[in-house]
């Protein structure tokens, strides 16, 4: 991945136009991988308008995990959603690189209270390091595993006006 990027950010820059001083989003390894290890392993290629994206589904047991009987945000949440902000900073945010948190999320379990307190928190503490956040929606509808769907893509219209009102409130 590491000399595919530098290919990459060589081959737009000698494309012409924009592409010169447009800025380019590289990944780490895995980029679904809060490991300290796999952020530390990217080459940020020689270049001053390289952006990191990363993606952020903690804490696991809200985000990802398919048990229903983990609803709750509660400080073991908060404590890691504490060491994965962290991790992304002392990789990246620290040295000058900036980072978008591309993608994240917490699944639907019936749980939207919960779901509330874990946005403002993820987006709340990702503001103070100056990562924005993407809230991803897959489209998925109903309550169980990867359940990210927001809008109803026939209508236009939030699942969750609640919920999405906390994330753009939280973002301002």
């Amino acid at each position: 991945m590491n000399r595919m990027y530098k290919v990459f950010v060589s081959a737009v820059r000698e494309s012409g136009g924009n592409n010169k001083t447009r800025f380019l989003m590289i990944a780490p390894y895995g980029a679904t991988s809060t490991s300290y290890q796999a952020m530390t392993a990217l080459e940020i290629p020689d270049d001053d308008r390289i952006i990191v994206e990363v993606h952020v589904y903690n804490p696991y047991n809200l985000a990802l995990n398919s048990s229903m009987s983990y609803k709750t945000f509660d400080e073991d949440g908060k404590k890691e959603l504490d060491w994965v902000l962290d991790n992304i900073n002392k990789a990246y945010v620290s040295k000058g690189i900036p980072v978008i948190i591309d993608e994240c999320g917490f699944t639907n379990k019936g749980n939207t209270d919960e779901r509330i307190k874990a946005y403002k928190y993820l987006i709340t503490e990702a503001k103070k390091y100056g990562m924005p956040c993407v809230i991803w929606d897959n489209g998925g509808t109903g309550e169980g595993n990867e359940k990210f769907g927001f809008i109803n893509r026939t209508t236009c219209e939030w699942y969750f006006p609640e919920l999405t009102k906390a994330i753009v409130n939280a973002a301002k």
